[in-house]
C-alpha cells in the first residue's frame, strides 16, 4: 500500500516517465507540481510541469476502496526570441514526443495507468501567447487512474 496520496503518486509517475524519455532532451527535468501553473508566468528556459487538476473516486467494485481517476495537465513552456519555424518546430516536435512517451503508459507495478492523453485543442502552441508574449505554451491533458 502506498504512503502518498494517489494524486501525488500519479504526478510523480508521469514526471518520471517524461524524464526517462530518450527521444528528446529537456533543459530542466519535468516537475510534478500540486499547484496550478500560470501560463503567463515568465520562464527563460524550457519548462515541463505536470499538474493535478481534478480527482474522482471510482465506484467499480464492492471493495472498500476503488481506483481514483485524475485529470492531469502537462505544461510545456519556453520563451522564444523569434517566431520562426527554426524555433517553434522543435518545440512542437517535443510536445508530440512527450505525448507519445506518456500515452497509454502503465507503471511496472500497474498502480498508475494513463487511459487517455492528448492535446486539448488543435493548436499545439497557444498562438495568442506566442505572438503577444513571445512565449511558447502548450499543454497535454491526461486521464490517469491510480489503484489503491
Amino acid at each position: 500500500m502506498s504512503t502518498v496520496a494517489p494524486s501525488t503518486e500519479a504526478l510523480q509517475a508521469i514526471a518520471a516517465r517524461i524524464n526517462a524519455g530518450t527521444a528528446y532532451t529537456l533543459d530542466v527535468k519535468a516537475e510534478a507540481r500540486e499547484l496550478a501553473v500560470d501560463p503567463l508566468e515568465e520562464v527563460t528556459e524550457l519548462r515541463v510541469d505536470v499538474c493535478h487538476e481534478s480527482e474522482q473516486q471510482l465506484f467499480e467494485t464492492i471493495d472498500a476502496v476503488d481506483n481514483t481517476q485524475h485529470a492531469l495537465r502537462i505544461w510545456i513552456r519556453r520563451k522564444v526570441a523569434a517566431i520562426t519555424a527554426e524555433e517553434i518546430e522543435p518545440l512542437r516536435l517535443l510536445c508530440r514526443q512527450i505525448l507519445r512517451q506518456v500515452d497509454q503508459y502503465v507503471t511496472s507495478d500497474w498502480r498508475v495507468r494513463v487511459w487517455q492523453a492528448g492535446f486539448e485543442t488543435q493548436e499545439v502552441a497557444d498562438k495568442a501567447m506566442l505572438y503577444s508574449q513571445r512565449m511558447f505554451v502548450a499543454s497535454i491533458t491526461c486521464e490517469v487512474q491510480v489503484k489503491p
